[in-house]
């Protein structure tokens, strides 16, 4: 749902990273293949996929990646995972941060038919992380972007980099 809005709205690809499961999905394969999504296997990631981001980012594409690795049951922000920031450090391009509100309503976790419903979507500014910031303190970096997430789709962010995963 998201890969033609933010192509019309950034006039610009957007890659999406997605789990390795929708691709094997003969429901999902078609719209994985149509947003050019790229196949992550969460448990192992592989050089391909760094390959296949770094290809994107040289195509001047955007990298869209979910910080939380999954959707919430209830709308609520889950706990973000570092790998935002360390695929941004790598690829040493800024993380715009990205408020969405809504879709959970749309297709709520489990559900397969979508309903209508008003989506909000707000886009941040630039946050630029050096690549010794995020070696120092990964978990810092990744708070620090999913506080400006949760601001700009209204919520509020109370886990910390010193919580577990």
């Amino acid at each position: 749902m998201l890969y033609p809005l933010f192509n019309l709205v950034l006039n610009r690809e957007v890659s999406f990273l997605a789990k390795k499961e929708l691709f094997q999905s003969p429901g999902w394969k078609p719209f994985m293949d149509y947003a050019q999504s790229i196949s992550l296997d969460r448990e192992k990631v592989s050089p391909q996929i760094l390959r296949e981001m770094i290809r994107a980012v040289r195509a001047n594409k955007i990298i869209g990646i979910f910080p939380e690795g999954t959707r919430s049951q209830d709308g609520e922000m889950l706990k973000g995972k570092e790998g935002m920031v360390r695929i941004a450090s790598a690829l040493n391009v800024p993380i715009v941060p990205i408020g969405l509100s809504g879709f959970n309503r749309v297709l709520p976790k489990g559900k397969k038919i979508p309903k209508p419903y008003k989506c909000v979507i707000i886009i941040g500014e630039p946050v630029n992380l050096s690549a010794e910031s995020v070696k120092n303190s990964a978990g810092e970096c990744t708070e620090l972007v999913m506080k400006k997430i949760a601001h700009l789709s209204s919520q509020d962010y109370s886990f910390s980099h010193s919580d577990s995963v």
